[in-house]
């Protein structure tokens, strides 16, 4: 008898006459069972084969709201097709965390499920890893069990578990999907052994196609550009929703640099709260200091978090790199930058940005040039500033550079960290940079990266009132830009002592910025042109000149808005407004500083947004529109608020007075 035990097997009727042993119980069975009574003679008993279901593992969910990954898509098809039949293949998608890998897999797994008689199995190798490592031989051992193995005869040991797993899998194509691998070790032992198989791994490292055993391939997903964006943002928040803010959707793909993670966050912010308007948000997360804090989910930093995980696994050389270049400016650096912003040699500069290329934290571009995505950029001055003194170690490395008579990096860092000093006013900083900086522009006989870094550096003086010292500074950089020849930076020089006159000397503030005018006309520079008579015409209005004034501005207007230059064309509208406001022209004021406010709403600038708010509070209390006072003064706080700006107490005044 096969299979199964006779009811008689070691039993002895007792006294009676009765079987103990006959009974309907069975503990403790794994197989099939069979009852008898007696048994005469030989039996065979034929079971019915145990029918396994086919696993089908790989999660689905929310796969209607996927956009935009055609080529992505593509992509892995044509791999997969290229292999055909007659082998096993590994496709690596990979990119930076939060880009949305594992939607792709899934969605590709969906797609392509009848490819795979032998089904899908799927692991993710976030939930395996410890401080002690990645339970590699786990994974293989839930894999055998969905396959049908009893745990009873899954073998202890990875080597055995990974031969019976290839046993299991040899006789239909099964696709496998490992989401979160960080090295190879992770998938060669979960490759199927039946020719049609696949393999789909997702990684934020990049793992190289030579590493593995199996032929591989590596697909790169890139963030959502601005259609995909929108796209997914319609999905999850509603397409009514979206249409009825269409720039301000745009704007909020940007500050989210496409990230579907991100993307996702705010969609959950705007789905909880529906009375917030997208032009709130995008106003909100315009602020780079509370960026990232914003984009989070229920208290939890979604997007930092995914960051994080990258950045921990970074060696200290990779990590001080990453750190160091989210406190250069511009949107991109040089090795040559890279190196003197970590204060490394370039052996090791090397080292750190080909790790940070691999963790996807940091992208090639061509000129052998290098970027962090936006949202990178944030973390990592994050980072920076809770790891390390930034200001100090720009500071201690323009030193370094000078006393080791490196003089044109010293000049060329100096007038790269401007652009900080400027947004951050850290003005003592700003002095002995541009000092460094234009000493050694003068001992290399660069005239003109001199004249512009003493031209800059005035506004620094101007702030800390010593208007005089700015004037000194000035004098030295007109004299230096007509030596060097060039008219442009002379009409730059030009604005700068138009902008310190319009303190001290305002009828000279008025010949600075003609001279500059006329110099941006003659070399062809209508923004530099527009941008001169923008100060003009406010210096012309400040010296009670509205008539001429007015022309100027208008001037202004027109010309940044022909070139395209919302912002500006927006801090014009400002001025303009202001202008009719003082002589009486509330109507178009009105319209000028709405339409200036709406723009900056939509281009996230809240600082000169404050500006439009706070003299539209104005005009309407001046017109007794105590309404359209308490609506723009109650925005006005919210900016203040949000940016820790000086007045928060005096619009608070403000608003009390409203109400009382």
């Amino acid at each position: 008898m096969n299979g199964a035990r006779s009811a008689m097997d070691g039993a002895h009727p007792d006294r009676s006459g009765t079987d103990p042993a006959v009974g309907n119980s069975a503990d403790n069975v794994g197989g099939s069972v069979i009852q008898v009574g007696t048994v005469h003679g030989g039996v065979t008993v034929a079971l019915p084969a145990q029918q396994i279901p086919v696993p089908q593992q790989i999660p689905l969910g929310g796969l209607g709201r996927f956009v935009n990954r055609v080529a992505e898509l593509s992509a892995v098809d044509e791999v997969l097709g290229d292999a055909g039949a007659d082998s096993a293949w590994i496709v690596v998608l990979t990119g930076l965390a939060g880009v949305g890998k594992s939607a792709l897999a899934r969605r590709w797994s969906r797609d392509a499920r009848d490819r795979f008689p032998g089904g899908q199995l799927y692991i993710d190798y976030s939930t395996r890893r410890t401080e002690a490592g990645t339970a590699v031989s786990d994974a293989v051992g839930e894999c055998l069990r969905a396959l049908g193995v009893h745990p009873e005869h899954i073998p202890p040991g990875l080597a055995e578990r990974t031969a019976l797993y290839r046993t299991k899998t040899a006789n239909r194509p099964v696709l496998v999907l490992l989401d979160d691998v960080t090295e190879v070790a992770h998938v060669e032992p979960l490759v199927p052994n039946s020719p049609g198989s696949a393999v789909v791994v997702t990684c934020t490292e990049r793992l190289s196609e030579a590493a593995f055993e199996t032929d591989a391939r590596v697909v790169v997903l890139d963030p959502l550009d601005g259609a995909g964006g929108v796209q997914l943002l319609s999905q999850l928040c509603g397409a009514s929703r979206v249409a009825e803010e269409p720039a301000a959707a745009e704007q909020l793909v940007r500050l989210c640099g496409g990230l579907p993670i991100a993307l996702r966050v705010v969609a959950a912010r705007l789905v909880a709260r529906p009375q917030l308007n997208l032009a709130d948000l995008v106003t909100e997360l315009s602020d780079e200091r509370s960026r990232l804090r914003a984009l989070s989910a229920r208290g939890e930093r979604t997007v930092s978090t995914v960051f994080e995980h990258s950045y921990r696994g970074l060696s200290t050389e990779a990590a001080l790199m990453y750190r160091r270049l989210a406190l250069l400016p511009g949107p991109d650096c040089t090795l040559d930058t890279a190196t003197l912003a970590a204060d490394v040699d370039e052996q090791t500069a090397r080292a750190a940005l080909a790790a940070l290329l691999d963790a996807n934290l940091l992208t090639e571009q061509p000129d052998e040039r290098y970027r962090l995505h936006d949202l990178l950029r944030l973390h990592a001055a994050e980072r920076a500033a809770q790891e390390e003194p930034e200001r100090a170690n720009l500071l201690a490395l323009l030193r370094a550079s000078a006393e080791i008579g490196w003089d044109e990096r010293a000049w060329q860092l100096a007038e790269a960290i401007v652009p900080l000093y400027l947004n951050r006013r850290n003005l003592e900083d700003w002095i002995e940079s541009s000092e460094i900086g234009a000493d050694a522009a003068r001992r290399v006989g660069h005239p003109a990266a001199e004249a512009r870094l003493r031209s800059l550096v005035s506004r620094a003086y101007t702030d800390l009132g010593e208007h005089e010292r700015a004037g000194t500074e000035l004098s030295k950089a007109l004299e230096l830009a007509e030596s060097a020849g060039g008219r442009r930076l002379l009409a730059s020089v030009w604005e700068f002592l138009g902008r310190h006159r319009d303190i001290v000397d305002p009828s000279g503030a008025i010949e600075a910025y003609r001279r500059s005018i006329e110099l941006n006309v003659a070399v062809g520079e209508p923004r530099g042109a527009a941008l001169g008579r923008y100060f003009l015409g406010r210096t012309l209005q400040a010296t009670n000149r509205p008539g001429e004034a007015l022309g100027e501005l208008y001037a202004a207007r027109d010309s940044l808005a022909a070139l395209g230059d919302r912002r500006m064309t927006a801090r014009v509208l400002v001025a303009l407004g202001l202008l009719h406001t003082a002589i009486g022209d509330d109507e178009l004021a009105e319209a000028e500083l709405t339409e200036a406010a709406d723009t900056f709403v939509e281009r996230g600038a809240v600082h000169y947004e404050a500006a439009a708010r706070r003299a539209l509070a104005d005009l309407a209390e001046q017109r007794q529109d105590r309404a359209g006072a308490h609506r723009q003064l109650t925005r006005l706080l919210a900016i203040e608020i949000e940016t820790g700006g000086p007045e928060v107490a005096v619009v608070q005044a403000r608003l009390a007075r409203l109400t009382d």
